[in-house]
């Protein structure tokens, strides 16, 4: 039986794809060699022009062997947005991993499907939970043209253990936490990018429920730029989160989440200064590793103050201790991520840096006994 192929073909010139004018007979004549042995395809990792893909002549002829037995496809084309028609991959039954730009659901066979990735934007992403019943691994993104925010049919999909998944608008995003349950999640990446809030309600309270809903064993949170309009709501996350061990906020400029508060919550309470009232729930039990990174940009005095590094300390320090809670699993913090742009001039900034470099030696002192500490502060004002 012949060998299965593992592939990498790119039709390119000086790192742009060639149009199939560029490609000349000889060029034409290898890609349809391997063509002729799609039947033998295992792997295949793809970068051609829309041209290229969509000609006939290349893809179709009595000679055609369909990739029955492809378990895993990357596919790029340029020009980016246009659509194909060729329909040579979804002879591909067997595929279990798709990475392509844009997605069209009757190009691919999706129903064995374990990993896809999809890199553009695309409008309508539930049809993909409800497509494929085996996936465990999402990542996708939703673009600025998607539906207000809408009822959708529920889908339960129970083998996803990992979603990134980045937005331009909440709605998209409200929509869909709303409908899906991920009972298996393990990982998860969320990010906005959006500047409009319409439906940034929804979105968090329908992303709270799938929470809940799910009771999945969560492991590792990516939370990224601005998703909630309090620290308020970002405790309410971590209240139905109690497995989590991994937890990353990238808030860039949006660093009004990181209050007091939110590092008193998370604090545990020591015995000299007790920070949890009688019967308050625990935050975030088992967590070993955290990521806070921001940035600050304002040359004025407006918008949310940098976070006070006493209270993060005071949280850094409580989570050191050996803690008992009666009928709770606590972890001791293993790794601490604290990572600083500061890109103003401006007397906040300033004195911020002033406190960052007096908290530091503290911060250090925790490194010898043992935390794993990732401290940084890059100051970019004095490069501008």
């Amino acid at each position: 039986m012949p060998h299965p192929l593992v592939l990498t073909v790119e039709a390119a010139t000086s790192g742009s794809t060639v149009a199939l004018r560029e490609l000349g007979s000889s060029g034409q004549a290898i890609l349809k060699s391997l063509i002729h042995c799609g039947d033998r395809w295992q792997v295949a990792n793809l970068r051609l022009h829309q041209s290229v893909l969509d000609a006939e002549t290349i893809w179709k002829s009595d000679s055609t062997q369909y990739p029955v037995n492809l378990r895993s496809l990357r596919l790029r084309w340029w020009p980016v947005g246009t659509l194909l028609s060729n329909d040579f991959f979804s002879h591909a039954t067997e595929l279990q991993s798709l990475d392509v730009y844009t997605f069209h659901d009757n190009l691919f066979h999706l129903k064995q499907l374990r990993k896809l990735t999809i890199c553009e934007y695309i409008s309508d992403v539930l049809p993909l939970f409800q497509n494929c019943p085996h996936l465990e691994d999402v990542e996708l993104q939703s673009d600025s043209n998607t539906p207000t925010y809408t009822i959708l049919p529920p889908a339960t999909c129970s083998n996803v253990r990992s979603l990134k998944y980045e937005f331009s608008t909440f709605g998209a995003p409200a929509a869909l936490f709303q409908a899906i349950t991920l009972p298996s999640l393990t990982y998860l990446h969320i990010v906005s990018y959006g500047v409009i809030a319409d439906s940034k309600h929804a979105m968090f309270l329908s992303f709270r429920d799938m929470l809940i809903r799910s009771a999945c064993p969560l492991q590792t949170l990516y939370l990224g730029l601005d998703l909630f309009s309090s620290d308020h709501e970002l405790l309410e996350i971590f209240s139905v989160t109690p497995t989590l061990a991994d937890l990353r906020l990238s808030v860039e400029d949006r660093h009004g989440l990181l209050t007091d508060n939110l590092f008193r919550t998370l604090s545990f309470e020591l015995p000299d200064n007790p920070r949890l009232i009688p019967g308050h729930t625990v935050l975030l039990p088992r967590l070993t590793h955290v990521h806070f990174q921001l940035a600050f940009d304002h040359d004025e005095d407006y918008g949310p103050p940098l976070p006070d590094l006493e209270s993060i300390l005071s949280m850094v320090n409580s989570r050191r201790l050996r803690v008992t809670v009666p009928t709770i699993e606590t972890k001791q913090l293993e790794f601490f991520q604290l990572a600083v742009e500061l890109y103003s001039t401006g007397v906040e900034a300033t004195e911020w840096k002033k406190s960052f470099l007096r908290v530091e030696p503290r911060f250090r002192a925790l490194e010898k006994e043992g935390l794993h500490l990732d401290l940084t502060l890059d100051d970019m004002g004095d490069v501008r």
